[in-house]
């Protein structure tokens, strides 16, 4: 992939990443707006340009939209506070010990940090912890998906995006999936977990691809909203 960056008076600086697709796509990014443009091989700045101007009223729009949103909210690790496992709610119950360990029980997340540990190695730990139970689930389920579709990846791996709950590489078919996903519910990793395999076969979010997802997940437009919905105020209800 090559990627240049454009600017137009009103919209403001977009990433434009050129591809092996075949229409342009313009998003705008959570949480601050930012403007990013997928584009195919060899498309000229000057078509990016004008795509901006149309769509000025649009960008205004969708960064309002967002700017009215509340900021996801943050895990603290003390005593009281909130800890989410696949869309399941825990409280979380921190004390000291000579090392690291995590444990859910009944309702409450048991969280032993070793002693004289920063919070920079505590975070460290839970990631951890989080990337290994995140690792198991899709080790189960993705198998799952690959034998229903037909479709199988080479190999994939986990990483902490902000923006993305999932991306591909068609080419090297390489999937990769959001650390975040292990506090979404089980139904939201499957839908990632397809729909970044029926990349395989349709690399963009034309029709062919929405209805290929659709014919094994009817209902995926209300775990979309799920996916981008805050899952604590869904926990807090």
């Amino acid at each position: 992939m090559q990627s240049v960056r454009i600017n137009d008076p009103v919209a403001g600086e977009a990433e434009v990443i050129f591809k092996s697709i075949k229409n342009i796509y313009l998003a705008v990014l959570p949480p601050d707006g930012r403007l990013r443009v997928s584009a195919p091989f060899g498309t000229p700045v000057s078509v990016l340009l004008e795509l901006l101007a149309e769509k000025r009223t649009w960008v205004l729009k969708q960064r309002a939209k967002w700017a009215q949103c509340p900021p996801q909210p943050q895990l603290q690790f003390v005593s009281g506070a909130p800890f989410l496992y696949f869309g399941q709610r825990y409280t979380l119950c921190v004390c000291s010990g000579s090392r690291f360990d995590l444990r859910l029980a009944g309702s409450t997340a048991y969280l032993t940090v070793k002693d004289g540990a920063d919070p920079e190695k505590t975070a460290a730990f839970v990631m951890k912890w989080q990337r290994a139970a995140l690792r198991g689930e899709i080790e189960k389920r993705l198998p799952l998906w690959e034998a229903r579709t037909g479709l199988s990846c080479s190999t994939w791996q986990i990483k902490n995006m902000k923006t993305r709950w999932g991306t591909c590489n068609t080419g090297a078919k390489r999937l990769w999936f959001n650390l975040k996903l292990v506090q979404k519910p089980y139904v939201c990793l499957d839908y990632v977990l397809l729909h970044e395999l029926a990349h395989l076969r349709y690399p963009d979010h034309g029709k062919a691809f929405w209805a290929f997802v659709q014919s094994f997940m009817p209902q995926y437009r209300e775990i979309q909203k799920r996916l981008n919905t805050p899952e604590q105020a869904y926990a807090e209800n």
